[in-house]
This record gives structure tokens, sequence and C-alpha cells, in this order.
């Protein structure tokens, strides 16, 4: 099976949700490092913003129980706009 390599919530590059459904393995994420002088400082990612989406991708993907994330996922439902980060 699949797993995630840091977390579970990046969203796929743009036009790539299909292949969440299709061919997991081959979707790239939205996500990016910053780097000085060969030196990584800083990186983050969007995040999946669409509560179906992640629904899938934690339980049918990568098996794992959803209970424990139900504000998040509630959170999505009720509109939470396209959000994303970055750590330094």
């Amino acid at each position: 099976g699949l797993e995630s390599a840091h977390h579970p919530f990046t969203a796929p590059q743009p036009g790539q949700e299909e292949l969440l459904y299709t061919h997991p393995e081959k979707v790239q994420g939205q996500h990016y490092d910053l780097v000085l002088n060969g030196t990584e400082i800083g990186g983050g990612s969007i995040r999946i913003h669409n509560s179906q989406m992640q629904r899938y991708v934690l339980e049918e993907i990568l098996k794992e129980d959803s209970s424990q994330l139900n504000h998040l996922l509630q959170a999505l439902d009720s509109g939470c706009p396209p959000h994303g980060g970055i750590a330094l």
C-alpha cells in the first residue's frame, strides 16, 4: 500500500486530481522547498480543501481511520477556503 511521506493533506497538482482515483502513485503534490545556496531553509504545501477528496485519501488510499479528523472534514464541508503554508 501507499503511505504519505510527510502528511496526508497535500493537494495534488492542478489537473492531476483524477489520478488519485485511478493511479494515486503517479500524483505529484503541490509542495515546495525554499533553498538558499544548496541548503533547504523552508518548505510548505497547498492543502486539500475538498472534504470528499481528503476523506478518500485518508480512508481509501492510506487505509486510515478518518474519525480523528472529523473537525477538519467538517470545516472543509463548511466551505473552508483553499489554504497552505510555509515553515522557515
